[in-house]
């Protein structure tokens, strides 16, 4: 019964808004007290777009006939026909190597992803396989096929770093299948640390070496920052200090707040921003020392050490480094670890095809022949993808390697067995665990007399509260709510 509570109520406000103009929503947003400091982790940007060979046009399809299998495909990736981005290329690519199996794609699912499944899964229509923006409700809502059995018997799965098969398992149950990651750590100006006589850190940087660093480069008479922002830092170095969590001190089942590790990470944050190490802690006035009133364009400018942001930034980074006269690389996290963002595929429970779909769901992701096919077409096509490969298979690293990748990102892809897994889409009650759980805390000189998890972790990180006075209530609220969306999906 619990099952389908969050389905009823999807249902009535995505009839309610589709009947009301059909618009398109996006997924539900941080409060408005979150800024950069403390920003959800974002979507991923839509890749695979770009196609300098757009009039190249996809191969017609013939009639299915009783012999074929007819699979249906959603994905917000997927571009327009007449763009013939990679993704449809890849589709295509598949269809050609697999004959007997026919994917068409599911235009209906757009806008509002969660409303659109769920109006998908009210007429029994859900796509045979789909992206997943949220494995727990997903989950919960009876959506997802168990693909414990297929999984674990694909050798392809199984050789997948630790990390990720355990993001695409909730329990003992597998729920997903692996698509694309974007890798999270540390951009750095090797070219600013040479000029400050230090040696420019290398991936597998201590903690302490990192913040001496930060603080070393950060000069406001030159002017260089050490760093673009610290709320980064609570969701890495509880998982840097105590091998025992994952990203935002995550212990297999919820988010450990009141942490020794947690504590220190918090205060870290609030000290270098308290201290102007980093971009985000300066006033007003002295950001108009800078060229660019944000923090990433002034890293762009040569101006910064270190800046966090995702694999996606390969896009423009290297260009920005070109143009500035510095020499660009990638070091992770401090302490020789990631943050792995992933992107996964489900595959509808109610699928006739669950052996075929879960193959063409490899090939579109972690599958070695997929993503050596994938290469492929981007180099024949001039195609740039910003993906990393999800497999470590060593022709998969190799070939990616061939197309554009910093020294960084190669050496942090062979270390991936005890990545920080974000949990945003992946861990049940990730949203309400990391932002809206309501604490009970009331925080002085705001109107936030119930403040959410994020506002307090905010707060305490520009200095209006000490968050080791609130820890308990803090880490009970997150739990309460994390708890509750495990048990909703009962496994």
């Amino acid at each position: 019964m619990k099952k389908f509570v969050l389905l009823s109520l999807l249902l009535v406000a995505a009839l309610v808004i589709f009947a009301a103009c059909n618009r398109n929503g996006d997924e539900p947003g941080a409060d408005d007290t979150i800024t950069a400091e403390a920003t959800p982790t974002p979507e991923p940007p839509t890749d695979n777009n770009g196609n300098e060979n757009g009039e190249e046009e996809t191969t017609a399809l013939p009639p299915a006939d009783g012999d074929t299998i007819v699979l249906t495909y959603a994905n917000w990736n997927l571009g327009t026909e007449e763009e013939n981005n990679l993704e449809r290329r890849m589709i295509q690519a598949f269809m050609d190597e697999h004959p007997h199996i026919r994917i068409e794609i599911d235009e209906s699912i757009t806008g509002d992803w969660t409303e659109a499944l769920a109006m998908a899964a009210a007429i029994s229509s859900l796509p045979d396989v789909f992206m997943v923006n949220d494995t727990g409700t997903m989950a919960a809502n009876g959506w997802l096929m168990d693909i414990s059995g297929i999984a674990n018997a694909d050798p392809e799965f199984m050789a997948l770093p630790a990390a990720v098969r355990g993001a695409s398992t909730v329990g003992n149950t597998v729920y997903t299948v692996p698509f694309a990651q974007f890798m999270m750590g540390y951009f750095v100006n090797r070219t600013l640390f040479e000029e400050f006589n230090l040696d420019p850190p290398e991936f597998g940087v201590s903690v302490d070496e990192f913040l001496d660093l930060v603080r070393q480069t950060t000069d406001l008479n030159r002017p260089t920052m050490g760093l673009n922002y610290a709320n980064n830092l609570i969701y890495w170095l509880p998982g840097a200090r105590n091998s025992n969590y994952g990203f935002f001190g995550y212990d297999g089942t919820a988010y450990v707040l009141n942490s020794a590790e947690m504590l220190e990470a918090v205060s870290l944050a609030a000290e270098l921003t308290a201290t102007g190490m980093t971009f985000g802690g300066l006033t007003y006035e002295q950001r108009e020392a800078f060229p660019m009133p944000w923090a990433g364009g002034n890293f762009n400018q040569g101006m910064m050490a270190f800046m966090y942001d995702g694999s996606w930034a390969m896009g423009h980074l290297p260009r920005y480094a070109a143009e500035a006269g510095f020499e660009l690389d990638f070091i992770g996290l401090p302490g020789g670890n990631v943050v792995l963002t992933l992107d996964s595929l489900g595959i509808a429970a109610t699928s006739q095809h669950p052996e075929e779909a879960y193959l063409f769901a490899r090939w579109m992701g972690h599958g070695v022949d997929g993503y050596l096919r994938r290469i492929e077409i981007a180099r024949e096509n001039a195609i740039h993808f910003n993906s990393l490969p999800v497999s470590n298979d060593a022709r998969v690293l190799a070939a990616f390697e061939e197309l554009e990748t910093l020294p960084g990102i190669s050496t942090a892809l062979r270390y991936l067995d005890n990545a920080l897994i974000d949990g945003n889409k992946i861990v049940p009650g990730h949203i309400q665990g990391r932002f809206y759980a309501q604490t009970g805390i009331s925080i002085p000189g705001t109107e936030y007399d119930n403040a959410t998890v994020n506002q307090v972790i905010h707060h305490s990180i520009v200095g209006t509260i000490n968050f080791a006075d609130h820890a308990d209530a803090v880490n009970a609220a997150s739990r309460a709510a994390m708890e509750e969306a495990i048990a909703a999906i009962g496994n």
